[in-house]
């Protein structure tokens, strides 16, 4: 599966409802933002029952993100974890592998 862009607040309530969401928060002009998206999509090949997705937060202000990147993670549209910056694949991928088993 892709990493969806996220368009509105409703949009993003809509990828809450998923077993699991990646949801990552960050800004066209932030490099380390533009990196973390690679990986992203590289952790959406691995994980396909994963939602991820990606919120710009100057077309989508919400949830009080002062830091860009950062990433949050939803278990049946429980917020369970806040990552920031864009060296935390290890441990998306380490609480992912707890809450999701890759297929």
């Amino acid at each position: 599966m892709a990493v969806l862009e996220i368009t509105s607040i409703d949009h993003l309530d809509q990828v809450l409802h998923h077993d699991v969401a990646v949801v990552t928060f960050g800004a066209t002009w932030c490099a380390p933002c533009r990196d973390f998206l690679t990986v992203l999509k590289g952790l959406a090949v691995v994980y396909p029952k994963v939602v991820f997705a990606k919120v710009d937060i100057d077309k989508v202000p919400c949830m009080g993100i002062r830091q860009v990147p950062t990433t949050k993670v939803f278990v049946r549209e429980e917020h369970v974890k806040t990552y920031v910056g864009s060296s935390v694949r290890d441990d998306v991928v380490s609480l992912l592998d707890k809450v999701e088993d890759p297929s």
